[in-house]
């Protein structure tokens, strides 16, 4: 609530920013609907692998796995975002993307 009284924006509202200007650029309308189709598919791969109580170990491997379908340049500009960590958890993972942060 503070951030939007002085007029700052967010973590995610500076992603979407930056995102939409780099994807505006190099990508058609047909392929990023076929890229929001793709990631539609992904989200709930790792919702049913996260709610599947028969085997609880299969939603840390079934992110791990779609972690790389999100593209270098996607983890590399969230992660160049993210000074206060917000994304801890996702950066311990993707150590090798190199992103400089200030941490």
């Amino acid at each position: 609530m503070l951030e939007r009284k002085y007029n700052m924006t967010t973590l995610e509202e500076r992603y979407c920013i930056e995102r939409r200007a780099f994807l505006g650029q190099r990508a058609t309308r047909l392929e990023l609907l076929e890229r929001v189709i793709r990631l539609e598919l992904m989200l709930m791969d790792i919702a049913d692998s996260t709610l599947d109580t028969d085997f609880p170990e299969m939603a840390v491997n079934t992110t791990l796995d779609h972690i790389a379908d999100f593209g270098d340049e996607a983890l590399y500009l969230l992660e160049s975002l993210d000074h206060d960590g917000d994304y801890k958890a996702l950066w311990e993972h993707t150590k090798d993307t190199g992103a400089d942060n200030g941490k």
